[in-house]
């Protein structure tokens, strides 16, 4: 929209880039953004489950073992009986029947002592394997940066990046000034390597620049007044005040 030669004030397009591929980079990066974001969310909901499948495991192998030694106590007991009753039905004093109930009430006992002891192998084998998927959530959540899930952080970054390059898609004036040497036509490149400038801009403000001999130049100082004429204004003298002294040349 700049026009050559034209004063433009401080904030007007000078010009602007097709934004179009920097627009598909933010949007592809925001929805890699929410894609991570709801991968870290995934994370922690499979971190608590785990947590909570090693504590689940951790009470059935109590139950389990609670279990056990129930079931073998009575199975002691049961064998106290057998040992009993084959002794009273030796010496004839015990009945058959009851015998044959203590070894049945035996065979039982040793039915439920296996199961119990095989839910708590089950138990701990749940455990470990809970515990060993915890470990693994845990580890894959280990790299964080700023408290944030890594990968979220580096496409965050990435997205923050991408939205600055679309900003700088469209280009104003620094300051209060000319637009001089317009290169640009619609349709045409640009790039920040300035081989090939886009246009020249000159700023409203100026300095003038003094060159003095150094016998001259140490009875000049930054404030002083200063008087100048130039061919361009035959007859004019330019008021001025010294801005600041460069000791080199």
């Amino acid at each position: 929209p700049v026009e050559p030669n034209r004063l433009v004030r401080k904030g007007d397009v000078l010009f602007k880039i097709d934004p179009t591929p920097y627009e598909l980079s933010v949007r592809s990066l925001e929805a890699q953004l929410a894609n991570s974001s709801a991968s870290s969310r995934e994370l922690d909901e499979q971190l608590a489950g785990s947590v909570g499948k090693v504590a689940e495991s951790k009470g059935a192998i109590l139950q389990a073992d609670s279990k056990v030694r129930e079931v073998q106590s009575k199975l002691d007991l049961a064998h106290t009986r057998v040992g009993q009753n084959r002794e009273l039905v030796k010496t004839g004093a015990g009945d058959r029947f009851a015998l044959e109930r203590a070894e049945t009430d035996v065979r039982e006992l040793e039915a439920q002592l296996d199961n119990a002891r095989s839910m708590a192998v089950q138990a701990r084998a749940a455990q470990t394997q809970a515990s060993a998927s915890e470990r693994q959530i845990r580890q894959r959540m280990s790299g964080k940066f700023n408290d944030e899930y890594a990968p979220v952080a580096q496409i965050r970054a990435q997205l923050e990046s991408a939205k600055w390059e679309l900003s700088q898609t469209t280009v104003f004036a620094p300051t209060t000034g000319y637009a001089i040497n317009v290169q640009l036509r619609p349709g045409s490149m640009t790039t920040a390597f300035p081989v090939t400038p886009a246009m020249t801009f000159v700023e409203e403000t100026y300095q003038v620049i003094a060159l003095f001999q150094q016998n001259e130049l140490h009875q000049v100082e930054p404030g002083n007044e200063a008087e100048f004429t130039l061919n361009t204004y035959p007859g004019r003298i330019i008021k001025a005040t010294v801005d600041s002294i460069v000791w080199a040349q």
